[in-house]
């Protein structure tokens, strides 16, 4: 839960997707696919969706240079192992059905970018490319704020049925 988690993003739309009857699961922020693979295996009922979670880094150090390339270098390929071991997954031999990946940032692709969104904008170009690449089992594209209403509003577009693939929440 290292991904957003800091800022409540990710607990507030646990919280909130349990309130709708949904069941949750924390998959770890890593590109190991094998411990991905692992833990996806281990799982009882087959996911409807995947939500990953951009990294949260302070406005301090993206402006001091210190974590924009590591942090987008470090997305980018968390996000693509997850990618291809729910490609594998989504085969009909492994049982996982064919869940629904979402990629949600914060700051990255809003109207003025703001500092702390800056390493989290290459995940929306991977996203598109992911979307093309794996359209059956594509979800989609969400920027958010971060406060409450914007998680509030997530929430309600996972479980909906609404064909939009990019949008920006605030």
């Amino acid at each position: 839960p290292d991904q957003l988690s800091s800022n409540g993003l990710g607990i507030d739309q646990v919280q909130q997707l349990e309130q709708h009857n949904q069941t949750c699961q924390w998959l770890p922020a890593s590109d190991d696919m094998a411990a991905l693979e692992q833990v996806l295996q281990t799982l009882e009922t087959p996911l409807a969706g995947v939500v990953f979670l951009g990294d949260d880094a302070s406005t301090e150090k993206v402006l001091a240079g210190e974590v924009f390339v590591r942090e987008a270098y470090q997305s980018c390929h968390r996000l693509r192992a997850l990618t291809l071991v729910l490609a594998a997954a989504a085969r009909p031999s492994m049982g996982l059905g064919r869940p629904r990946l979402w990629v949600v940032t914060q700051g990255a692709a809003a109207f003025s970018p703001t500092a702390t969104g800056l390493p989290q904008s290459p995940l929306w170009g991977l996203g598109k490319v992911i979307a093309l690449e794996y359209p059956e089992f594509w979800g989609g594209l969400v920027d958010i704020d971060g406060d409450a209403s914007a998680a509030a509003a997530l929430v309600r577009h996972l479980l909906s049925n609404a064909k939009e693939d990019q949008l920006v929440l605030k």
